[in-house]
């Protein structure tokens, strides 16, 4: 089967920086991946009882062992967070190239912590990661989003994206992928809670392969 990297990405909006967080094998063992390690997370973040659109609430995406490997329809990713909806745990997940490209990256997921000053949104491509101003596509739909990102980073880049519900915080928003084919992480109104952070959209592209542990018998 395939194996985590063990590597999320955790980024601070409001102090405008990343760190990794390494995880050990016995963790990646005993939750797996997708739900249950974005559960693990977010019982590791958050200390405090909090709303879902507090700033100290995580967006949590995450990957799992199969990701990015040949194994048939496994090119899915889960996004994860205290639903805006329910006021409770929600997750959903979404298939693609997102979640595929996103562990060609090197990481198996993200943390989105805090709130952005104004509308950004993030790059990480070929290992770099910064944060960008998104005023431009703010407002935009997220076919044309994509479209313009894309444009602006190549169209060999992977952009998930909000639209206008997202941004206005309607709490049944989406989450969306791969541009004019509309995949959507469409459950808990998570679309929400990464537009109550001020992130309109996530860029990237990656070069690694993703490793498996046995490649025999994956076959």
């Amino acid at each position: 089967m395939g194996r985590e990297y063990g590597r999320i990405l955790v980024v601070d909006l409001g102090e405008r920086n990343s760190r990794v967080l390494e995880l050990d094998l016995p963790t990646l063992k005993k939750y797996i991946g997708g739900a249950g390690l974005s559960a693990y997370l977010y019982d590791q973040l958050v200390k405090d009882d909090v709303t879902p659109l507090d700033p100290a609430s995580p967006f949590i995406i995450m990957t799992g062992p199969l990701t990015g490997t040949p194994v048939m329809l496994s090119g899915r990713h889960g996004v994860a967070g205290r639903s805006p909806l329910t006021g409770f745990w929600g997750e959903a997940s979404v298939g693609g190239h997102w979640g595929r490209e996103l562990r060609r990256t090197g990481y198996d997921g993200m943390v989105l912590l805090g709130k952005a000053s104004k509308p950004t949104y993030l790059t990480l491509i070929d290992g770099n990661f910064s944060f960008q101003d998104a005023t431009h596509v703010w407002g935009k739909d997220v076919f044309e989003t994509d479209k313009i990102l894309k444009k602006m980073h190549g169209e060999k880049t992977q952009v998930c994206a909000i639209g206008p519900a997202g941004e206005k915080l309607v709490k049944f928003a989406g989450v969306f992928t791969d541009g004019p084919h509309g995949r959507a992480a469409a459950r808990c109104g998570l679309g929400a809670l990464m537009g109550s952070k001020k992130i309109k959209a996530i860029v990237i592209q990656g070069k690694e392969e993703v490793p498996i542990l046995n490649p025999e018998s994956l076959r």
